[in-house]
């Protein structure tokens, strides 16, 4: 038996005016090409993170110096967040942004923003002037 191939574009043929043995046919030769196509799609598919749980996506903006810890985001757990510093309409800056799933508040995420310490010492340090963040967190909705 050949596997599923990767473009889904198979269209089995019309089943109306076939008689029950011809249907039997084209049903056993066809059936096992889409169950293939169906175990490849589940491999690709985003799934719940959590048996019974329901997938959810929330997004915000808050204004950050230094860090914020604890930031509601409407989910139930957090499993992914992404963060990215406003673009301030082009103007470049020396920030570094950080996120993480909430450490001590189940269902927030957790945000940081660093700076160089100096022109000329670049250790970072936690900013000390204030950053727009735009968040994007995944996980369990309920």
């Amino acid at each position: 038996m050949s596997s599923a191939p990767n473009t889904f574009r198979f269209r089995p043929p019309s089943f109306y005016r076939l008689s029950l043995e011809e249907l039997g046919l084209e049903l056993d030769q066809h059936l096992p090409r889409l169950f293939d196509a169906h175990n490849a799609l589940a491999g690709q598919v985003i799934k719940a993170p959590a048996i019974n749980g329901g997938f959810g996506v929330q997004s915000g903006t808050v204004t950050v110096t230094g860090s914020k810890l604890g930031i509601a985001t409407g989910l139930t757990t957090v499993i992914r967040v992404v963060a990215s510093l406003d673009a301030a309409n082009g103007t470049p800056t020396n920030f570094t942004v950080a996120a993480q799933p909430s450490q001590g508040t189940k269902g927030a995420v957790d945000i940081y923003v660093f700076m160089p310490t100096s022109a000329s010492v670049t250790t970072a340090i936690a900013a000390t002037t204030a950053a727009v963040v735009h968040w994007w967190a995944s996980g369990i909705s309920t």
